[in-house]
């Protein structure tokens, strides 16, 4: 279903990125990790849009585990992905993960984990499309052929 308005595929794995993103936002917002929290994350290395060292991608030529607990620099979370540095035998590396590369998401002090669905990137390609599609409101001079009332809800919404 290429033209699928609900693609529920996309649709879960946009969902469950959300929260990898609010999490890493919430580490980036308080300048550090919360106690007693460990996360680990797995992602692929074959993502065109996964940035890591040469030497790391001869290593994990296919999938990385990385874990964020005490020693991370740089946490910087974007739009479509994130950036941290990490130390590997001792020196300090910087990869960029993009949100669907990540297929696994895991916090066990906190009894919490996501596997995420890796979508073929023609699929992912569709969602950027979709995404991209603008989104316009309805004109009030359209007809209405219920007779029925039209309430706009922008006077209900709170600023």
């Amino acid at each position: 279903m290429p033209n699928d308005i609900l693609n529920y595929h996309v649709l879960m794995q946009q969902a469950l990125q959300g929260i990898v993103k609010r999490a890493l936002q919430q580490i980036v917002r308080h300048d550090a990790m919360p106690s007693q929290h460990k996360i680990y994350i797995d992602f692929l290395t074959t993502h065109p849009h996964t940035e890591i060292d040469a030497d790391l991608r001869t290593q994990h030529p296919e999938a990385m585990r990385i874990i964020l607990e005490h020693q991370y620099w740089d946490l910087a979370v974007k739009e479509d992905g994130f950036s941290i540095g990490l130390r590997f035998s001792g020196i300090l590396k910087t990869l960029y993960v993009p949100f669907d590369a990540v297929f696994h998401f895991n916090d066990p002090n906190a009894e919490f984990s996501l596997d995420i669905p890796l979508l073929p990137l023609s699929t992912q390609e569709e969602k950027t499309k979709q995404e991209n599609v603008p989104i316009t409101k309805p004109t009030q001079t359209s007809e209405n052929k219920n007779n029925s009332t039209i309430i706009s809800l922008d006077k209900f919404r709170q600023t």
